[in-house]
């Protein structure tokens, strides 16, 4: 058997940094987008 214990880590570590740039590019992304859909 593969350490479980390694795997998750690694695991927990990609999905978090995956959320954390998922969420900081909808943050950026909003205000963008209603200032967009201001303009037109």
């Amino acid at each position: 058997q593969q350490v479980m214990g390694v795997m998750n880590v690694q695991e927990l570590l990609t999905f978090f940094v995956s959320a954390v740039v998922i969420f900081c590019t909808l943050f950026t992304c909003q205000p963008h987008i209603h200032l967009f859909s201001n303009f037109k």
